[in-house]
């Protein structure tokens, strides 16, 4: 019993295997777009529960401690749906690049996983054909929003 709660420890410390991914690769119909994101607690708290089965893991190390915070990306095509990427967040400012392709909506969605858990759309972003473009989220208690 002591071993399966040093690996549940450890499996939650290091958020589950959750990890950044970006799907599109190489892709000749593909732009480089920018994206900063600003992430608060008080967000998370917000869409958010706290998992069942949780209490040690709060007593140990609190309730936003063991949580991987995911930007989703997905295209809704007739095919079905598309995951673009899914990048890991921190607390605080974020910035990353990503491949998407041109001439394309994707929906935003952040997912919270390990000690809370919960879903929530933010909105889309449209990938222009020109590319070099910059995406402003802010992910806060007060206020949600993309420029």
């Amino acid at each position: 019993m002591k071993r399966f709660g040093i690996i549940l420890l450890a499996l939650c410390l290091t958020g589950c295997g959750s990890t950044t991914k970006h799907f599109v690769i190489n892709s000749a119909n593909a732009v480089n777009v920018r994206f900063d994101v600003s992430l608060d607690k008080g967000f998370v708290k917000d869409i958010s529960t706290i998992s069942g089965g949780q209490a040690a893991m709060l007593i140990l190390v609190g309730p936003f401690t063991n949580n991987a915070v995911l930007l989703v990306a997905k295209e809704n095509a007739a095919a079905g749906e598309k995951i673009a990427f899914r990048q890991r967040l921190s607390w605080g400012s974020n910035a990353f690049d990503v491949l998407l392709e041109k001439n394309t909506t994707y929906q935003l969605v952040v997912a919270v996983q390990g000690t809370r858990s919960g879903t929530k759309t933010v909105g889309d972003v449209h990938v222009a054909d020109s590319g070099d473009q910059h995406f402003t989220i802010m992910l806060h208690e007060d206020r949600v929003s993309i420029e």
